[in-house]
């Protein structure tokens, strides 16, 4: 890992991942959910709201840092031990 790696925020690569692909997820995804791991589009496909984007990525990734984003819209963060809400009966 290079000392940038280091100082990076976890989610650095993916927000850039997201915004380098913007204009084409506004055309083809816009007002739908995308997951974003390892600074790739995961899969290349979106998801009808968070819950279901949400829980196609847990299932895939855990608890690790990912980013979830619904294209078109002002982004939110929040950390991925909330997406573990549904699990305790709390809803998602």
């Amino acid at each position: 890992m290079t000392d940038q790696q280091k100082v990076m925020d976890p989610l650095d690569l993916e927000v850039e991942a997201f915004e380098a692909m913007r204009d084409q997820l506004e055309a083809a995804h816009q007002g739908r959910w995308v997951v974003f791991a390892d600074g790739e589009f995961w899969r290349g496909r979106s998801f009808e709201n968070f819950q279901d984007a949400s829980r196609a990525a847990r299932r895939q990734f855990g608890a690790r840092e990912i980013l979830i984003r619904q294209v078109g819209e002002s982004p939110r963060r929040m950390p991925s031990s909330l997406l573990f809400i549904e699990d305790a009966g709390g809803g998602c």
